[in-house]
C-alpha cells in the first residue's frame, strides 16, 4: 500500500482496525480471503475491508452500528454487540465516514473514509 498520512488518535484507530478485521475473520468461511486496501482519493484516505463471509441482511445494515444489536441472537456468545457501535463513534469523532455494504451468503465490505492530514 502506498504511504498515506492521516491525523488521528493512534490507539482509537487501532481499536477500529482490530474490530473490523476481527469481524471479517469471525464471519468469513474457514480459510476465507480478506484483502485490505488503502488508497488516496482527493483529500481522503479510503480503507476498504471486504470479506467473503455470511453477509448481513439489508434491513440490519444500519442497525449493526447500534449498541448491543446483533444480527443473530444465537451468536450472542461471539460478541457483545458493541464493536461496530464503538467503531462508528470513533470514526465520527475523527470527522470520517464509515459504510457497510453486504449481500447474504456473499460477504461484506466495510469502507472507512478518513480525511488526509
Amino acid at each position: 500500500m502506498e504511504p498515506i498520512d492521516i491525523y488521528a488518535d493512534e490507539h482509537l484507530m487501532e481499536q477500529v482496525w482490530d474490530n473490523l478485521l476481527t469481524n471479517a475473520i469471525r464471519y468469513s468461511e474457514p480459510k476465507g480471503k480478506i484483502v485490505v486496501t488503502c488508497a488516496r482519493e482527493g483529500d481522503y484516505a479510503i480503507v476498504s475491508i471486504p470479506d467473503r463471509g455470511i453477509g448481513i441482511p439489508e434491513d440490519a445494515l444500519e442497525k449493526v452500528k447500534e449498541r448491543f444489536y446483533r444480527v443473530d441472537a444465537s451468536r450472542s456468545s461471539q460478541s457483545s454487540g458493541l464493536g461496530l457501535a464503538i467503531v462508528a463513534e470513533i470514526i465520527e469523532r475523527h470527522g470520517a465516514e464509515f459504510e457497510i455494504e453486504s449481500e447474504l451468503g456473499k460477504g461484506t465490505t466495510v469502507t472507512v473514509k478518513l480525511p488526509n492530514s
